[in-house]
């Protein structure tokens, strides 16, 4: 029998997560696969470095909605459903401690986003742009039911509509 992987997404950014997270993004092994640009680390901590409360939600959710994706309360990675306008979202998902890897929590957190955005946030269409190469990514969107839509620069798009979210979970 399988245990399933309890994980929450929690939309409060804490200080000690962000200069966790500006951790995370100083590795080779996990930033390959993200286009957050190269000094995405420091400019973390630079954005830090003003500000004495602890927390700090407002500094990442610009364009949409930012969660920490935590187990047994504590941050192991993090999530972003960035709007794309006429009810579509993005969705962007970082696993950013490796001893976490390859044991169902990246999708389990993309399940939890899926309802999210769906059923609270309403939007009608969820896209992930998934670099060629990053296999366990590619692996975690096809499992959870998107649709591989193409290839476009490098980035394979999935998708999945409201009413395919919500065959799935009938």
């Amino acid at each position: 029998m399988q245990v399933r992987n309890i994980i929450e997404l929690d939309d409060e950014i804490f200080l000690k997560d962000a200069y966790l997270m500006a951790e995370w993004l100083e590795q080779e092994r996990i930033t390959r696969f993200i286009s957050e640009g190269e000094d995405i680390s420091d400019k973390i901590r630079k954005s830090l470095r003003y500000t004495s409360c602890p927390i700090v939600t407002h500094l990442f959710c610009n364009g949409g909605n930012f969660y920490m994706i935590k187990h047994n309360g504590r941050s192991i990675g993090y999530l972003k459903l960035v709007d794309k306008g006429n009810r579509k979202a993005e969705i962007v998902v970082v696993i950013g401690d490796r001893a976490m890897w390859n044991k169902g929590f990246g999708t389990e957190a993309v399940r939890l986003a899926m309802n999210e955005c769906f059923f609270r946030l309403r939007y009608e269409s969820l896209m992930a742009k998934i670099m060629v190469g990053n296999e366990g990514s590619h692996h975690v969107f096809q499992k959870v039911g998107f649709h591989y839509d193409g290839e476009i620069r490098g980035l394979s798009i999935y998708s999945m509509k409201l009413d395919s979210f919500l065959a799935l979970a009938a």
